[in-house]
């Protein structure tokens, strides 16, 4: 669980060199970017034959990317069953692939992960997709003094 964070939720790759064969999975990553726009939950750099499976990504803004690539490369990557939303509604230009395209997007879906209470005072990032049979994300609730982790849900594209 990542979230509001000033920059990226993650930076994914290598700026100088290259990674290789690496996964990131089932995690979520809830409006990072706090002081900056055109930042990413997933920022993507230079990567090959790596995957990203299975995570849910909530960009804070219309300025703001649930994953981008932006002036580096990747080759091989795979990205697949990832949940990707903005609460604020514009659901365009979630995910940039890369001038020219460096990965594709898989069975990711472009809807609300139904949260069940993400924004401050007392947040609670329990998918309610798990009372309806769906399996998203990960069970965190926040007090401002400490985090309570319940339990991690596995992920499941139950339909």
């Amino acid at each position: 669980m990542v979230f509001d964070n000033d920059n990226h939720g993650i930076v994914f790759g290598a700026n100088a060199g290259l990674v290789k064969k690496c996964l990131l999975r089932n995690n979520t990553f809830f409006q990072n970017g706090t002081i900056q726009n055109w930042t990413s939950e997933i920022s993507i750099q230079n990567t090959d034959s790596c995957q990203i499976f299975q995570n849910i990504l909530i960009p804070i803004s219309d300025l703001h990317y649930a994953a981008s690539i932006f002036g580096y490369t990747t080759t091989n990557m795979v990205f697949d069953n990832n949940l990707a939303y903005r609460y604020s509604g514009n659901q365009n230009d979630l995910i940039y692939t890369g001038s020219p395209v460096q990965f594709t997007t898989t069975n990711t879906l472009m809807a609300n992960p139904l949260l069940a209470s993400p924004f401050a005072p007392l947040r609670n990032f329990f998918s309610q997709c798990w009372l309806s049979g769906h399996q998203y994300g990960a069970a965190y609730l926040w007090f401002p003094q400490h985090w309570m982790h319940w339990v991690v849900i596995g992920w499941s594209m139950v339909k």
